[in-house]
């Protein structure tokens, strides 16, 4: 319906609240929004004029400032799009700010997985570094194997034969070649990293 509450009759809609005198009070309605856009102007003018290698990143920064924090208050959104023009709605500043803190939950959230997973592949190099520290030569002896279970070792340190004095198997050589390998190239990896 048409021309309902305050109003001419010849406005469409609900009509504007008049003051006293029947005039809408501009300044009341329009100043928050005005100095709100004027302090933005004046930091983008800051910014543009200190000219410094970061003023870019400043800006952005002002422009995100002025979407998150200061329209919010004022109960306008604005939603970035594709083609570069941002979708303005007038909408509750309630609903903005329970909506802006979600984000920041959401963000914070991500934050924290992210520096988890920095920490556990932190935690992952620290332990291959430790392992790392067994010379390649002194796997396959005592005490880092059972007393007994090899018998005779060659010059790297690869064992020959079982603590009976067995020559081991191709199996077992195979096995134990794979695993000498594995710890020269950890151990390799750990003297280049304390140098």
């Amino acid at each position: 319906m048409f021309g309902l509450g305050e109003g001419e009759a010849s406005e469409i809609g609900w009509g504007q609240e008049r003051t006293g005198q029947g005039h809408v009070d501009r300044d009341e309605i329009l100043m928050p929004y005005l100095r709100t856009l004027s302090s933005f102007r004046d930091g983008v003018r800051r910014l543009a004029i200190a000219k410094g290698d970061a003023a870019l990143r400043d800006i952005l920064n002002l422009s995100d400032k002025l979407r998150d924090e200061d329209l919010v208050s004022l109960g306008v959104a604005l939603d970035d799009q594709e083609d570069g023009k941002a979708l303005v709605k007038l909408v509750d500043p309630a609903d903005l700010i329970k909506a802006r803190e979600e984000k920041r939950a959401l963000q914070e959230a991500k934050t924290a997985k992210k520096a988890a997973a920095v920490e556990a592949e932190r935690q992952k190099q620290a332990k291959k570094l430790e392992k790392g520290r067994l010379a390649p030569g002194d796997m396959f002896k005592p005490p880092n194997v059972p007393e007994g279970s090899y018998g005779s070792w060659s010059e790297e340190g690869l064992p020959l034969t079982d603590g009976e004095g067995k020559e081991l198997s191709k199996n077992q050589v195979k096995k134990t070649q794979k695993e000498w390998s594995a710890q020269k190239k950890l151990h390799d990896e750990y003297l280049v990293s304390t140098v």
